[in-house]
């Protein structure tokens, strides 16, 4: 989704600019911080489409980083980026509302293009649907008429138990 603006918090300034050159390129608008609290400062005063944040930083972990992150845009997209991945890493990140990992060194210079975008895409299909449903109790629908209005579209109605009063 180009145009979105992407966050990248690394303490290395080489990943830095890299992903900063690989995202500018498929015209994401970037903005970039070396240093965690620097990250912080530009979440609680400008709305960003995506965290993209390393681990492993001296002065914050990422995990700390996405806590804080979440008091300032609890619905900011997280992708993590790390070189020690592990089984462990990403079931920390998972209860976390992180929604991708990325293993550094990247395998290709698309692989952190994809995944941004992936990762982008999704996000903005959640709010779309968010957004429908919340439109949809405002004119007066039911939770089981949301349901089931669901169920029709994907052809599951006949499916559904009866709604109880």
């Amino acid at each position: 989704m180009p145009e979105s603006t992407i966050l990248i918090v690394d303490d290395d300034r080489t990943i830095v600019r890299l992903c900063q050159r690989l995202l500018e390129r498929a015209s994401y608008r970037v903005i970039t911080a070396t240093d965690p609290y620097d990250g912080l400062r530009v979440l609680s005063q400008l709305r960003v489409d995506l965290l993209l944040t390393d681990i492993r930083m001296p002065m914050m972990d990422g995990f700390e980083l996405i806590s804080q992150a979440k008091h300032y845009q609890p619905d900011v997209p997280v992708l993590v980026m790390t070189g020690y991945g592990s089984i462990e890493t990403a079931l920390q990140a998972l209860p976390r509302g992180v929604e991708g990992l990325i293993l550094k060194p990247f395998a290709s210079s698309a692989e952190l293009v994809q995944a941004v975008q992936r990762i982008l895409e999704e996000s903005h299909r959640r709010r779309v649907a968010l957004h429908a449903v919340d439109h949809m109790f405002a004119e007066g629908a039911t939770a089981h008429g949301i349901v089931t209005q669901c169920a029709a579209a994907d052809g599951l109605a006949g499916q559904l138990p009866p709604q109880h009063a």
